[in-house]
């Protein structure tokens, strides 16, 4: 059952958990912290896929963020990036958080500037997503995205802007979506194991309902880099 903005903004929790037709709940796709304290107190066992809440003591299973964003940004560097920015809004999701630090690790285990200029956003508070970025008047050589729908704009943007990708600047993006494969050229990213996603989480889910005391816990499933066409060394004038 999906949930609608109008929904989680009023509160309104979804048919089959009010009226109690299930045993248990996989919630995909980060909500509002008020609105899932407002789910568990119907004690109804609960598993987040692909995030979690610091608010909630609820199982969640995600993709290693952290250490795959860190792994592609390192991708980077080995051939020889030294001015790396990131794209994505980064208090938007626990994703989000998660794929930025993973970057920053791998800045500061190489000895690399950070730039706030270059961390730009990719989405407005209300969730609209961006078609046009505030690109810094100095660029960095690398653009690490969190995702490939982000990947795939900022690649439309930067060619608008008559910056080849990946001759002038490379890009990359995370979860191996439809459009990675779709972009010209196509974005090397992060593949995501969604079969082992949904494995954990249903297998963790049962788990919990033969034992609701069991401790809660966080599943973390490693994905693997894809290499495509949209990194490369970076450009010397």
């Amino acid at each position: 059952e999906s949930v609608s903005e109008a929904d989680e903004r009023a509160g309104v929790l979804p048919r089959i958990a009010a009226e109690r037709q299930v045993r248990g709940l996989i919630i995909v796709g980060q909500l509002a912290t008020d609105y899932l304290e407002h789910l568990a107190s119907l004690h109804i066992p609960m598993l987040f896929l692909d995030f979690y809440d610091k608010h909630s003591d609820i199982d969640a299973v995600i993709s290693d963020n952290y250490y795959d964003s860190y792994l592609m940004t390192d991708q980077l560097v080995q051939r020889g990036h030294r001015k790396i920015g990131f794209i994505g809004t980064v208090t938007a999701t626990s994703s989000i958080h998660d794929r930025f630090l993973g970057y920053i690790k791998c800045l500061m285990e190489n000895g690399l500037e950070y730039r706030s200029e270059w961390t730009l956003e990719d989405r407005l508070p209300n969730g609209h997503i961006l078609t046009e970025f505030a690109f810094p008047e100095e660029m960095p050589t690398a653009f690490v995205c969190n995702c490939d729908e982000t990947a795939f704009r900022v690649i439309g943007a930067l060619q608008r802007r008559d910056l080849r990708v990946p001759e002038d600047i490379s890009v990359t993006g995370y979860d191996n979506y439809t459009v990675s494969d779709m972009c010209v050229p196509a974005i090397t990213t992060v593949e995501v194991d969604l079969a082992e996603m949904a494995h954990a989480a249903v297998s963790l889910l049962l788990k919990r309902l033969e034992n609701p005391q069991k401790q809660p816990a966080r599943y973390v499933i490693p994905g693997r880099i894809i290499l495509k066409q949209s990194m490369a060394e970076p450009h010397e004038d």
